[in-house]
């Protein structure tokens, strides 16, 4: 009930005294479960313990039940022997104990997991269980999947699913063709959504309607739902956990702010350029816009003749927090397409000079930002609908 009650405030948007809970050793998946939701997102520092849990379950859901699993990846080339073979060996002594000691490890090869009994001294197998408790798969060779049946699947964990490098072209679209592929007709299925707190614009969160995702308190979940249907998606940014905090304290307190990604599993962010001097009214020279999922941003084309030290020319980028008036001759990058010859989807679209301009001062770095988080919002959109990595 008390999980329920911080569901219910967080989607009300009220303010609700709660006692600060003491830290745990590592992360706890017992709250999200207890929500019941197909998909269970789970947010937090470096190894705190969520892949972790959800591994085990694949386990217990297979020994308990007889119930496999799948465990996904972006890229197929991460597929590999040397990057996932140990993926279960922290849980030996939980296979050993729900097998009743028939088998003490699980062994990787051609994409699938098996349980062995596995002679720890020579290596040698002495059995093997013919069935794979656990599968692998990759977002980017999705189409391979298409058609195979691989039988009943259960618990299936999508690790990493935000990065900071760049996402697949319409990658959302083809995880969920993925998933249609393993899931097939089951209806029981649950997926978790793992990721550490390295991009709070991670274009899942628009594609999967989450909205307040970065003001989601630690330790707290929010419940989505999706009007009469039965999808329910639960998000959860993971609080501190006991484990990772001594071992953040030891190795990576230094008073640097980027590193409060590790230490206190807070939002990533990089330190992007500020206005090197005042700008004043005289010295914008053109504005345009960037309108990226929710975020407006307003960019103004500075050349500091007036009352600077400099003739440089760059773009000034802060968020439009007012409305206003964008008529037909107004430059504006939107992610949809329109009609209009100045509204345009793509740096590369340059129909007049003033945008032949804004894309030379954008290749060139000739950027700065109001804060940190809008140069977050432009990098992202840079990345996801540009195709371009600057930052």
């Amino acid at each position: 009930m008390r999980w329920t009650n911080l569901i219910k405030g967080f989607r009300q948007g009220k303010n609700k005294k709660t006692i600060k809970k003491p830290l745990l050793e590592h992360y706890d998946i017992q709250p999200i479960d207890d929500t019941g939701a197909v998909y269970r997102m789970i947010i937090g520092q470096r190894s705190n313990g969520k892949t972790y849990k959800c591994c085990r379950h694949i386990v217990e859901d297979y020994l308990r039940e007889g119930k496999r699993g799948a465990y996904v990846r972006r890229y197929e080339e991460t597929l590999t022997p040397k990057n996932l073979g140990a993926l279960f060996d922290p849980h030996n002594d939980f296979i050993k104990e729900l097998s009743d000691g028939r088998y003490n490890c699980a062994v990787y090869r051609a994409k699938e997991y098996h349980l062995v009994n596995m002679d720890m001294t020579t290596g040698d197998i002495i059995d093997r269980d013919p069935v794979a408790f656990c599968v692998t798969a990759a977002i980017n060779t999705s189409e391979n999947t298409k058609g195979m049946d691989r039988g009943p699947l259960h618990t299936i964990v999508f690790d990493e699913f935000m990065t900071r490098v760049g996402y697949l072209n319409n990658e959302f679209v083809q995880f969920m063709n993925l998933l249609s592929s393993l899931i097939r007709d089951r209806d029981d299925a649950v997926i978790y959504m793992l990721a550490n707190t390295v991009n709070k614009y991670c274009p899942y969160f628009k594609e999967m309607g989450l909205k307040n995702i970065e003001n989601l308190p630690k330790g707290e979940i929010a419940l989505y739902t999706y009007g009469d249907s039965r999808l329910t998606v639960a998000v959860e940014v993971c609080d501190e956990v006991l484990a990772t905090k001594k071992v953040a304290s030891k190795y990576f307190a230094f008073d640097n702010p980027q590193l409060q990604m590790i230490t206190k599993g807070d939002w990533e962010f990089q330190i992007y350029p500020r206005a090197p001097y005042k700008i004043y009214s005289e010295d914008i020279v053109l504005v345009f816009y960037i309108r990226f999922a929710e975020n407006m941003l307003c960019c103004e084309i500075v050349h500091p003749t007036v009352k600077a030290h400099c003739n440089d020319v760059f773009i000034f980028i802060h968020p439009q927090t007012k409305d206003i008036d964008i008529d037909d001759d107004t430059i504006m990058y939107v992610q949809d397409f329109s009609g209009c010859r100045m509204h345009v989807r793509f740096i590369n679209d340059m129909p007049t000079p003033a945008h032949k301009l804004i894309n030379d001062l954008i290749r060139r770095k000739s950027v700065c930002f109001s804060d940190n988080d809008t140069g977050e919002i432009f990098r992202n959109w840079l990345m996801e609908t540009q195709g371009v990595k600057l930052w």
